[in-house]
């Protein structure tokens, strides 16, 4: 059986949104990042810089990926005003994620 693995720098994910809903100013990009995860189909995805709020991958996820079945992943681990965040799905599972992890400092450059 063959998986397909993806790492996808969005660039400032959380602009996509504006509070807890999606930025309207942001549609396209919104729109563009949503069909290019959709034509790869991952079943396991990476996001770098990706939004810190897990409710913004719920939405994100619930509204432009529901059709992929993914599960979300995001450390608890405050890494800075970005983070790396994981979507899979069947047939993996979650083991484990960043726990008792205290060794991140905040990125000071990209």
């Amino acid at each position: 059986m063959r998986y397909k693995i993806m790492s996808y720098n969005i660039e400032q994910m959380k602009d996509l949104f504006k509070k807890n809903s999606f930025n309207n100013k942001k549609t396209d990009k919104t729109v563009a990042v949503a069909d290019t995860i959709k034509a790869v189909s991952p079943d396991i995805l990476g996001i770098v810089e990706a939004s810190n709020k897990l409710v913004h991958h719920q939405k994100f996820n619930e509204n432009y990926l529901k059709d992929l079945n993914y599960k979300i992943v995001k450390s608890e681990v405050k890494r800075s005003r970005q983070d790396l965040v994981f979507y899979y799905r069947e047939p993996f599972e979650l083991v484990s994620f960043d726990e008792n992890v205290n060794f991140y400092d905040d990125w000071i450059e990209d």
